[in-house]
């Protein structure tokens, strides 16, 4: 997940891939040997084309897909596992094809089948998952929060297509120097701290797994699963595209019928479908549910519960929000009968809400990292041991000692020169500032700022994220604004407003872009070094594939925009929330924004219920960190979840995660084999479906192609 903290499917997936695959040969930190499965050759070539390439489109399915869920929750899903199951079968069927060329006597057919016939192995998997995991990754969270933000806040052209160019540069600048500063955090986290990382240990294991003897049968089994549960929801959607009511159930709605308009039970009823309580089939979501750990979920429906079916409808009954109700899910204006409303100073339930999420999700995040700092510590000294015993072998005053601490266990021509990271880093932060200063207008102090923000968010979060695989920089970014906002200092209305915005949220996204960069590329290194795979093969496989990713980013942004200008423009709120697009990360970005540049009111009551329950979370996080057994942890509420829920206005996909969840409990008893070996591959199958059809959805909204019939559903 890109933009929140909550523990991510791919985090369950981590923990139960792990226990479930004990039966196979342990994955520990040494490589694997060379006669772990069949056609593993160690001097094989784990840089090719085909890995690559397969990869980079693996990724960009995966960023397609991402797009369109992010817009919906602020969720995303990483390529690893994706592409370990799926990569692994393309590649087989490759293999298997070009083969039967090599014998051929024309001289190229012959040399395409010794390229793309010979056997695939385990360390040119990983190298593929690189790949995938670098394209279908890169600066994708920027494009699902920050940006439209800086669109809704006037900040940008009028037109997205204007500002492409734009976009561009600052993708590649973020992309790369997350790049660069990664492969000295292997260092430091992978072979010095030796920190677990489930989910990439749990890629490991499953790159292991499909290249040992007999692994092929099961990969094909998993694939076909993954091609039917792909299939089956790519054609339900495109049936719910012309006849909505199949996917929408507004029960509330429904029922209200049946009573007289001016009935209590008509108007009860009408106000809960109004509230958003209904149910909506999307199973991108329903597959998600399968995938996350059970707190998570039932967290994520308290909170919803909480936020949108308790406080809210309390708040307009008691006249704390004294707005129109019509105006609930508004950000900014709202106009009703012909008069218009500034909802921040009404304020909006929506608007009153974020306060008390964005302070849920920070006291937690914060309160979580500030409870290990034990581990936190443990980093930077490793990094002063690394950067000490660097400094004493160029002297040549290196110990015995001194000279183990930098050894690493790949051989040295499969390490990634000190020239070609180095000398990138220093040339990407040169990027950074430039990209920053002439795009964005952001002063070279400011970009600066920014660039260290970003390491030390990556350093926090690689921490985190090796510890518990919740990577923290989503939420834990947005303090870069907080500082961002103190340079230069609060600026009045008008052109220095806007310049400041501006410098504000393209430093902070390209701070927190880059460090989400970071975290996911070290851990793609530590899969690569579970498996010997060549740091070196996977560097340049990461290199190419964010190139790639910021290609494909910008086209995704181009069709998603065009297609749907609501997500940049703030009149057209309404038209993002009809099509299910809530913007969580978004409107968090934009609120922030305004509070620290604008000085725009946050309402006393919203502000102090906030800093109630972030108090209340940082208590409730030091007890369960200090007090509380950790085998009763998975018992807890995730207060991350909550504030998640709050900042969020669609329910309907919290209950869908929450249905997806109790499919699986009901799987996982009735065939708890079927749910071991197929469920992830179900679950995979269902997001993807749903994730690309939203870019033929996408299309389909630019070619004009508009649903068939809205009987069912509310006028």
């Amino acid at each position: 997940m890109a933009d929140s903290d909550v523990k991510t499917p791919d985090a369950a997936i981590a923990e139960e891939i792990v226990e479930e695959k004990k039966k196979l040969p342990s994955i520990t930190d040494e490589p694997i040997s060379a006669d772990a499965h069949a056609v593993d050759d160690p001097d094989a070539p784990q840089l090719t084309v085909r890995s690559v390439v397969v990869g980079c489109l693996l990724g960009t399915l995966i960023s397609a897909s991402n797009f369109y869920l992010g817009l919906k929750l602020g969720w995303t899903f990483g390529a690893g596992i994706f592409g370990s199951i799926f990569g692994y079968t393309i590649i087989l069927l490759i293999s298997s094809f070009f083969a039967k060329l090599i014998s051929s006597n024309v001289t190229f057919i012959s040399f395409l089948g010794k390229a793309l016939g010979r056997p695939f192995n385990a360390r040119e998997h990983a190298t593929l998952c690189s790949a995938a995991t670098a394209s279908g990754s890169g600066t994708l969270a920027g494009y699902i929060s920050g940006i439209p933000a800086m669109y809704r806040l006037g900040l940008l052209s009028t037109r997205p297509s204007d500002d492409y160019g734009r976009l561009f540069v600052w993708a590649i600048a973020a992309s790369l120097y997350g790049i660069f500063f990664a492969v000295p955090l292997r260092q430091w986290f992978v072979l010095k701290q030796d920190l677990p990382f489930p989910s990439p240990r749990a890629t490991a294991v499953i790159i292991q797994s499909v290249n040992a003897a007999g692994g092929a049968e099961m990969a094909k089994k998993k694939t076909l699963a993954v091609f039917i549960a792909f299939g089956c929801i790519f054609s339900f959607m495109a049936i719910v595209y012309f006849v909505p009511v199949v996917q929408n159930w507004h029960i509330f709605y429904w029922l209200a019928l049946a009573f007289p308009s001016d009935s209590e039970a008509y108007n009860n009823l009408m106000w809960a479908n109004k509230w958003n309580f209904y149910i909506q089939w999307t199973f991108a979501f329903v597959g998600a549910g399968m995938m996350t750990p059970g707190n998570t979920v039932i967290s994520l429906v308290f909170g919803t519960v909480l936020a949108w079916g308790i406080i809210g409808p309390l708040l307009y009954s008691k006249g704390v929000l004294t707005g129109p109700a019509s105006c609930r899910f508004k950000m900014d204006k709202c106009v009703v009968g012909g008069k218009a409303y500034v909802v921040t100073d009404l304020p909006s339930a929506r608007y009153w809400l974020l306060w008390v999420g964005v302070f849920l999700m920070l006291a937690a995040s914060f309160t979580e990292l500030f409870s290990n700092w034990r581990t936190i510590a443990s980093g930077f000294k490793a990094l002063g041991s690394t950067v000490k015993g660097g400094i004493a072998k160029i002297s040549g005053k290196a110990t015995t000692t001194e000279e183990r601490v930098d050894e690493d266990p790949a051989p040295v021509n499969h390490r990634v020169p000190a020239w070609a990271w180095v000398g990138g880093l220093v040339l990407s932060v040169i990027l950074s500032v430039v990209v920053l200063s002439v795009a964005f207008g952001v002063g070279v102090g400011e970009s600066i700022l920014a660039i260290i923000c970003g390491f030390l968010f990556a350093f926090i979060g690689l921490q985190s994220s090796g510890e518990t695989d919740i990577n923290p920089t989503g939420t834990i970014a947005k303090t870069s604004q907080v500082v961002l906002a103190a340079v230069p200092p609060y600026a009045p209305a008008g052109p220095e407003l806007a310049a400041k915005q501006t410098a504000n949220l393209a430093s902070g996204l390209l701070a927190a872009a880059a460090a989400h960069q970071s975290v996911d590329m070290v851990s793609d290194l530590k899969t690569g070094h579970l498996v010997g795979a060549s740091p070196r093969a996977q560097f340049y496989a990461q290199l190419i594939g964010s190139i790639w990713s910021s290609v494909v980013g910008l086209g995704v942004w181009a069709l998603f925009t065009t297609a749907y200008p609501c997500i940049t423009n703030l009149e057209l709120d309404d038209v993002c929330l009809d099509k299910g697009f809530s913007l969580t990360a978004v409107q968090a970005w934009y609120g922030i924004t305004l509070a620290l540049t604008k000085n725009a009111a946050v309402p006393s009551t919203s502000l102090y219920t906030a800093i109630g329950a972030g108090l209340f979370t940082v208590v409730f996080v030091v007890l369960k960190n200090t007090v509380i057994p950790k085998k009763y942890h998975s018992y807890l509420i995730n207060l991350n979840a909550v504030g998640i829920a709050f900042t969020n206005t669609d329910s309907s996909i919290m209950f869908a995660i929450f249905f997806g969840w109790l499919f699986g409990l009901i799987w996982k008893k009735v065939n708890a084999n079927g749910h071991e070996h197929y469920m992830y591959a179900v679950a995979a199958g269902l997001i993807a479906g749903e994730g690309v059809f939203g870019v033929v959805q996408a299309i389909f909204a630019i070619a004009g192609v508009e649903s068939a019939t809205d009987i069912g559903m509310p006028v």
